[in-house]
């Protein structure tokens, strides 16, 4: 009589089982940050790539014209409305956005008469990557700005105007590269092209800003920033911020980009930004070394940093 031989199968057990997946579970919580740190990190270089294009657009339009281009176009002087085109539209042709700039005909018409031209209305929500931080969330065209309802392109690229926040025809009065009507000079920028900002970053969390210019939405502040609170700063609206972990990326003058630590010595002693220039001048020694990198012409320069 033949004896059947059981054959046994080896494999896990159920608590062998767990160990293996507690431990790939370890595994990717230690891998988790490892990879969004480098996802991250090339965000921030595609950033910094955009701003360099930036800072070439604003060289060669300064090549061009003998002057930065204007931050925002003041329309009309009479009633303090800001209808005019911002900073980034004049930079268009040297971003390799000729046809876009045509459409707009910003030597034509103002942006009001744009939206007014209900045909050509759509162009001011024209999708425009180069001027996105691809660290930002803020959906596209801008979920909170609108020129009566209608909402334009979304941007998290400002100009720098300077340590002011005024509006309307005061906003011709600024110290910084790119404010209302400007046509700031290599020989304005007093301080040096490479200690002065001409354009940072604003992210979500600040209301990021548009690309088409402060016309139609009531302030500067939707196409500039100012420098009088410091990057990331929890309650400024009107300053500039980034979702890139420790500061804020700018472009300076002379084309080069920095990285500028939330942590910068940052000081407006007690200057608001509606001030006189007289004001400024006689506090600017009490000033922080953020306010400076912000202003062209107010004497400081890195070697007193």
């Amino acid at each position: 009589m033949k004896v059947n031989q059981i054959r046994l199968r080896r494999g896990f057990t159920l608590v062998e089982l767990l160990v293996v997946i507690a431990i790939i579970g370890i595994l990717v919580a230690l891998l988790l940050p490892a990879i969004q740190a480098a996802r991250e990190a090339a965000r921030r270089t595609q950033c910094n790539n955009h701003l360099k294009q930036i800072g070439l657009a604003l060289h060669n339009y300064h090549d061009t014209h003998g002057s930065f281009c204007p931050g925002w176009m003041v329309q009309d002087t009479t009633t303090n409305t800001l209808s005019g085109w911002g900073w980034a539209v004049f930079l268009l042709p040297y971003m390799e956005e000729q046809s876009l700039y045509e459409q707009l005909a910003p030597n034509d018409r103002t942006m009001m008469g744009l939206y007014n031209n209900t045909t050509d209305r759509p162009l001011l929500r024209t999708e425009l990557p180069s001027l996105r931080c691809p660290s930002d969330t803020t959906k596209d065209p801008h979920p909170t700005k609108n020129i009566s309802g209608y909402a334009p392109g979304t941007s998290n690229y400002g100009a720098v105007r300077g340590f002011f926040a005024t509006i309307g025809t005061g906003s011709r009065r600024n110290n910084g590269v790119l404010y209302g009507d400007s046509e700031v000079r290599f020989a304005d920028i007093l301080d040096g092209t490479s200690n002065t900002f001409a354009v940072g970053e604003r992210c979500e969390e600040n209301t990021s800003f548009v690309w088409c210019g402060p016309g139609g939405l009531g302030s500067s502040n939707n196409n500039a920033g100012y420098v009088r609170l410091k990057p990331n700063h929890p309650t400024s609206t009107y300053g500039f911020s980034s979702r890139h972990p420790g500061g804020t990326l700018f472009v300076m003058c002379d084309g080069a980009v920095n990285f500028i630590s939330e942590d910068i010595d940052s000081d407006y002693d007690g200057v608001t930004g509606t001030a006189t220039d007289a004001v400024f001048a006689s506090n600017v020694a009490d000033m922080g070394v953020y306010q400076w990198l912000g202003v062209r012409d107010d004497g400081m320069t890195l070697s007193d940093f």
